[in-house]
């Protein structure tokens, strides 16, 4: 079996990427008539709602936020290059 039988192969174990369901679903129902608004996929054409950036704070602030040792490491290195 040459490398690129065995690549297409393991495709199959590749866990669905559940965004493009939602977004069929959600284009089907517009195709019946619903009004739909998108929020599949994208990102907002404006700024973070304020309670929501607090929410977010009080999250944090509150320790309810984990990462991993290594990640953390790196955010933190990215933040200090950064300021």
């Amino acid at each position: 079996m040459d490398v690129r039988s065995e690549i297409a192969a393991r495709v199959h174990d590749i866990a669905p990427f559940h965004v493009m369901e939602v977004q069929t679903a959600a284009r089907a129902l517009e195709a019946a008539g619903r009004s739909v608004i998108h929020m599949e996929i994208g990102e907002p054409d404006f700024p973070t709602p304020e309670p929501v950036l607090a929410a977010a704070r009080a999250g944090i602030a509150d320790g309810g936020i984990y990462y991993t040792c290594g990640l953390f490491g790196g955010v933190a290195a990215d933040a200090g290059a950064a300021g």
